[in-house]
């Protein structure tokens, strides 16, 4: 009777010893999942950060290009400049494209695009540069669609700090630049 105890109470302790070891094995492969979906997360925020920071950067050498657009001296204009910058620019979209997560940000980014595009056909002809209304109109679509995209970048990163509504705000303007008017709806 003694060595059939004896040999119950081994098959229970074995029995649950097998259960916890089981049961740490479940818990350390879950704790395993919840890293690597951790590091997923992080690295993907990481190259969605990084390929928004390319693409705005590029896109505001191209807003800061177009400047002279809206301003009578046309010949401070670098159109070799700005035709590479806007075709630097759409390259780097492209990687935008393919690592945003958020519908926000991608429609942002095709308006930045489409802008620029835009913005492109009136630095190609030489008549129309000279219109400086057309150069102030071309020079704010840029500059709203940039600020969209700066916006809703940062929504989708969840960057804290300045409110969206402070940054797609049009300023009235900058140091050593005038206001540009608003376009009255026909």
């Amino acid at each position: 009777m003694g060595a059939v105890t004896t040999l119950a109470g081994g098959l229970l302790g074995g029995a649950i010893s097998f259960l916890l070891s089981r049961q740490q094995i479940k818990d350390a492969e879950r704790q395993r999942n919840e890293a690597a979906s951790r590091e997923r997360t992080r690295r993907s925020e990481d190259r969605r950060f990084t390929a928004y920071a390319d693409f705005f950067s590029l896109a505001r050498s191209y807003r800061n290009g177009i400047r002279p657009l809206s301003r009578p001296a046309e010949n401070e204009l670098n159109v070799e400049r700005l035709n590479d910058t806007a075709a630097r620019t759409d390259a780097a979209s492209s990687l935008v494209f393919l690592v945003v997560e958020d519908q926000g940000t991608y429609d942002a980014c095709r308006d930045v695009v489409l802008a620029i595009a835009a913005c492109q056909e009136l630095v190609r002809n030489p008549a129309a540069r000279r219109d400086v209304t057309l150069g102030r109109e071309a020079n704010e679509q840029v500059a709203r669609a940039l600020r969209q995209f700066q916006a809703a970048a940062r929504d989708e990163l969840a960057v804290q700090g300045v409110e969206r509504s402070r940054i797609v705000a049009r300023y009235e303007s900058s140091p050593g630049e005038t206001a540009l008017p608003t376009a009255e709806a026909p």
